[in-house]
């Protein structure tokens, strides 16, 4: 399942990041296979989602949140 489909107040781990522009960005905040995730928010109209990486909360466009598959 992606990102953009998984529920608000919901824990989930990161399974995979797809191949995009931006996955080494991804990578450097923490956004890691394998790593635990929250997702605090989710912005109306197709906005950006709020998630939360260990102590990191990360905003992230609904495109980046596309390409990070979760379970």
């Amino acid at each position: 399942m992606k990102l953009t489909d998984f529920e608000v107040n919901k824990k989930g781990i990161i399974t995979e990041i797809l191949d995009n522009p931006v996955a080494s960005k991804l990578m450097e905040y923490g956004i890691l296979p394998g790593a635990s995730f929250y997702v605090l928010n989710k912005a109306s109209f197709n906005g950006p989602i709020f998630i939360r990486v260990g102590s990191n909360r990360i905003v992230l466009r609904r495109t980046e949140a596309a390409a990070v598959i979760v379970e």
